[in-house]
This record gives C-alpha cells, sequence and structure tokens, in this order.
C-alpha cells in the first residue's frame, strides 16, 4: 500500500496540491512572480495512488480519484478531515470536475460511463450514457457537462435532467475547454490540431494548425478572445 500526500498552501489566493514527487500550484495572477507559496496549512495523507484531483469552486473541498478502488474521496481543506468517500465502479479515475456552484461533481472512469455525484450528501445522481469518457469539463454557467471519449467522441449532456445533446466526432482527443460564455468548445488532439466547435449545435467553427506535439491541455484568455 502506497501512501501519498496532498499539501495545500493558503497566501492569499494561492491554493496548491501535490502528490507523488510534483507539486502543482494555483497562482495569484497579480502577485510578483518572486513572492513565496507560503507555509503549508494543511497536509492530507491519502492512502492509495491519485489519478485525478479538483477544487471545488470555493477551494474548501479538495476532491481526489483513485487509480485502483474507483473510489473518490472528498477532504475538506479547512481542517483536513475525510467528508465522505464516492464509491464509483471498480475502475480507474482519470478526471473529476465540479459544477461552478459546487453542489455537483463529475466523474469520469475508465472502463465505465461517467457519474454524476451530489457533493452535500454523496447521492449518486447519475449514470451518463453511453460510453466512458476520459476528460468531463462543465460549462461556466453548469448547465451543459462535455466528456471525450478514449476514441475521440465528444458529449454534450444538459445538466438539468442529464439529457445526452448530441456528439462530435474528433479522434484522439487529449484537452478540452469553455470559453468563458460557454459558447464555444476547444478540444486538443495527440497530433497538436485545436478544434472550436459550436456548443449550440455542434458545428465546427474552426481549426488550428497541427503543431505535432499531444495538446494535453487548454485555456481560454478571461476574454475568450
Amino acid at each position: 500500500e502506497y501512501t501519498w500526500e496532498v499539501v495545500a498552501y493558503d497566501n492569499g489566493k494561492r491554493i496548491s496540491p501535490s502528490f507523488n514527487e510534483s507539486t502543482f500550484t494555483v497562482v495569484d495572477p497579480t502577485a510578483p512572480a518572486s513572492a513565496p507559496i507560503g507555509d503549508p496549512f494543511r497536509t492530507i495523507t491519502h492512502t492509495s495512488y491519485m489519478e485525478s484531483f479538483a477544487f471545488s469552486p470555493d477551494s474548501q473541498i479538495l476532491a481526489v480519484g483513485d487509480d485502483y478502488d474507483g473510489a473518490v474521496r472528498l477532504w475538506n481543506l479547512s481542517n483536513g478531515s475525510l467528508l465522505r468517500t464516492l464509491q464509483g465502479a471498480d475502475d480507474h479515475v482519470p478526471s473529476l470536475a465540479f459544477s461552478p456552484d459546487g453542489q455537483t461533481l463529475a466523474m469520469a472512469q475508465y472502463f465505465n460511463p461517467p457519474q454524476v455525484w451530489r457533493v452535500s450528501d454523496g447521492t449518486s445522481l447519475r449514470t451518463l450514457e453511453p460510453e466512458p469518457v476520459q476528460r468531463l469539463a462543465f460549462s461556466p454557467d453548469g448547465n451543459i457537462l462535455a466528456g471525450v471519449s478514449e476514441g475521440g467522441t465528444i458529449y454534450i449532456w444538459q445538466t438539468s435532467d442529464w439529457t445526452l445533446l448530441r456528439s462530435m466526432e474528433m479522434g484522439g482527443t487529449q484537452s478540452m475547454a469553455f470559453s468563458p460564455d460557454g459558447n464555444i468548445l476547444a478540444t486538443g488532439d495527440r497530433a497538436g490540431e485545436v478544434t472550436l466547435w459550436n456548443v449550440a449545435d455542434g458545428t465546427e467553427l474552426s481549426a488550428f494548425e497541427r503543431i505535432g506535439f499531444s495538446t494535453n491541455c487548454l485555456a481560454f484568455s478571461p476574454d475568450g478572445r
């Protein structure tokens, strides 16, 4: 059994988790580059290999997905206590996403369809068909959940009733991000191509030239330009 640690830092607007031998830091973009991160204010011992994690929008909860047993553990960052465990299928958990209001957590699984949970009491709300996905993202208004499968099919669900609205095909999608207004979904594939999609009807708006490297992360500027 392995023990990994999640270390969170608080210095104004800075909170950072670390696991394995890497530290991931969410920094305040207004702070000077030389500003110290500060001392750890909370260390959480997580007794298994962590495959994914996500902060709640208010940064009070850290959701950690396991690599072995399909469990997602919700940690209270104010005191380091375990709030609850969400038990999915006996599967890997490659991606987690909180809804913008922090009330819902979406969980991806390698071999089983994604699940959505109510954060407040750990109730399983829905299993989303039709197939497993590797990445998940909520639109900024929380009305849409997007997921992408290993084969590159992009799924768009309506969160009011979790109806599947549409799907789009883009082979080997590795990453995705919503524009700030939620109208555009950007996806990046293993060959480095980035495609912009119209969320309302699923049409392709434009594609950027391939760069020859896998696109592992995408982010829009705050103005969406």
